[in-house]
């Protein structure tokens, strides 16, 4: 579990003025959760994930961050959190360093002095997880945005870490690397069972996490089932956050008189609703 207790953090800007970028933040994740944290630029969620992996470490009197009963402001524990949190970021380009894939893989791995047999187990593991099995020889620079994204995922999982930590990581993607992204993590989430923390403003992403946080100012201010997230339309819209769009259509659907229930969320789930021969359990159709 990683617990976040009445965490604060301000900073100054060079003119002086002092931001307050986490105010009193409490949380709790649980090992196997897929969660998804939102919120417009400044909000405080990018400076609530360093916290995670201690790339930011609680001062004193500004609370304290907690991962598997290892407090990270005792400067001895924090190696081991880091290695048990792994980090992925935005740009790919800015953590790739090696020349060719299996060495990049290898990097984290070979630092903490791990046999070689190990690395190969490793890395061999890490590439087969974000299906780059077979690109080992490859170099970095000829692959796509999602290819190179899924690189730094495995870099990330050679470490083998109990939760992922992923700030950003399609925003400088496609839409075809972005599904290629979001493909690999719901597949780690549910068949290695690793904790997945998402950060992303493509709200589209996270319809299908299982808990849904929205953070503004510095706070948590929704916290919950993205269905259950996605019914506070006029606080996201107060806090310049969209609703995807199937949200959207199922919404003025029910202004119709079409009862969409509120967990009909992707494509996929309101044409099962709306086609009871494509979905034997319901009795909606619309002509």
């Amino acid at each position: 579990m990683i617990e976040v207790i009445n965490l604060s953090h301000q900073y100054q800007t060079a003119s002086g003025e002092t931001i307050k970028a986490l105010d009193r933040v409490n949380l709790k994740i649980n090992e196997g959760e897929f969660i998804g944290i939102a919120g417009r630029n400044g909000s405080g969620k990018s400076t609530l994930a360093k916290y995670f992996n201690a790339l930011l470490i609680p001062r004193p009197g500004e609370g304290q961050v907690v991962v598997d009963g290892r407090d990270s402001r005792k400067s001895e524990l924090v190696w081991e959190i880091r290695q048990r949190v792994g980090m992925v970021f935005a740009n790919p380009d800015n953590q790739i360093v090696a020349p060719v894939i299996e060495e990049e893989v290898a990097f984290g791995p070979e630092n903490l002095g791990i046999p070689p047999a190990e690395i190969r187990h490793r890395v061999n593991q890490a590439l087969n997880q974000v299906g780059m099995a077979g690109y080992e020889k490859r170099a970095p620079h000829h692959l796509s945005g999602g290819q190179k994204q899924r690189i730094a995922i495995s870099g990330a999982l050679a470490m083998q870490p109990r939760y992922l930590v992923l700030d950003e990581p399609t925003s400088m993607l496609d839409p075809a690397g972005r599904q290629e992204v979001m493909r690999t993590l719901k597949q780690l989430n549910q068949e290695a069972g690793m904790t997945i923390i998402l950060i992303t403003h493509h709200m589209e992403e996270l319809v299908e996490v299982d808990r849904l946080i929205v953070m503004s100012q510095g706070q948590i201010v929704l916290d919950g089932p993205p269905a259950k997230v996605f019914q506070e339309t006029q606080v996201l819209r107060e806090l310049s956050l969209d609703v995807p769009q199937v949200v959207k259509l199922s919404s003025m659907l029910r202004q119709l008189g079409v009862n969409v229930p509120w967990d009909v969320l992707t494509v996929d789930d309101l044409v099962d609703f709306l086609q009871p021969d494509r979905n034997p359990k319901t009795g909606n159709r619309i002509s």
